[in-house]
């Protein structure tokens, strides 16, 4: 009888509320088996397509997903894996506390510490029903905003 052979291998990164489905995987002699490492879910988890869906609790974590494929030899049963990992990468976050009133044509700019922001880059932007435009800061924690 012959032996099990698993091939899958590469890499992939998603975000923490999204799924990845394995592809390009080979498997011959046996049947198979996924498992994981992560607090997600695998759905078709016996065919060469499963799909791993994200916990926020994998977030910042690399996950293993393991194709094992057992054979259907009856002298020696016999075992074949392969890997293929996902990353999964935080969502971005950004807060800010506080309000501030400005007379016409005025301006303010957003005190130290009273924003942050991790995971990402950032971009302010104003409603477009404001008349005003932001004058400097845009890309930063402290952006200045002239009333229109």
């Amino acid at each position: 009888d012959s032996t099990p052979v698993a091939v899958a291998g590469g890499s992939s990164t998603i975000c923490q509320n999204a799924s990845f489905t394995v592809s390009n995987t080979y498997y011959k002699d046996g049947w198979i088996q996924w498992t994981h490492n992560g607090q997600g879910t695998l759905s078709n988890a016996n065919t060469l397509t499963p799909t791993y869906s994200a916990h926020s609790l994998d977030a910042g974590n690399t996950i293993n997903l393991k194709m094992v494929v057992s054979s259907n030899n009856s002298c020696t049963p016999l075992k074949d894996s392969a890997y293929y990992y996902v990353t999964v990468d935080r969502l971005p976050q950004a807060t800010i506390a506080g309000s501030s009133t400005i007379c016409a044509n005025g301006s303010y700019q957003i005190p130290q510490n009273a924003a942050t922001t991790n995971y990402g880059s950032m971009l302010w932007t104003k409603p477009s029903s404001a008349s005003g435009y932001i004058s400097a800061g845009v890309n930063t924690l402290q952006p200045t905003y002239v009333a229109g």
